[in-house]
């Protein structure tokens, strides 16, 4: 369990994150996916700097805007910012793969709010239970 004291040495374990094989990304990643941005490009992306370690899930996409603008909500279930693919794989990742199927949300009520904590770490074993 993560976070939980090791025997040896009482000190908590460090939570890491594995992406997975690039072969199981779909090219299109599902609407209720869950990401959590892992690394910043100060150049290209300096307003996330502060959003380190944010939860965030991928939210329906938009026709006028295509499927390769990634609409990122936040905790309070609000359509926050938006990214690309690439973007989105190569500083993000993906913690819980959606089998959503409705990419737009014609047939779906919108995301509601989270209910979890705005730290991270206890937000992951909700979401991972899920």
């Amino acid at each position: 369990m993560a976070g939980a004291p090791n025997k040896s040495n009482g000190r908590s374990r460090r939570v890491e994150f594995r992406a997975l094989p690039g072969s199981k990304i779909p090219k299109v990643i599902p609407p209720r996916s869950v990401v959590i941005l892992t690394s910043v490009d100060r150049k290209n992306t300096p307003d996330w700097v502060a959003d380190r370690g944010r939860i965030f899930r991928v939210g329906y996409y938009n026709r006028r805007d295509g499927l390769d603008c990634i609409w990122l909500v936040n905790e309070a279930g609000e359509y926050e910012q938006t990214t690309d693919r690439q973007t989105l794989l190569d500083h993000f990742v993906i913690l819980k793969l959606s089998n959503e199927r409705d990419l737009f949300g014609d047939t779906r009520p919108p995301l509601k709010p989270r209910k979890t904590r705005r730290t991270p770490a206890f937000a992951i074993p909700d979401i991972m239970s899920r």
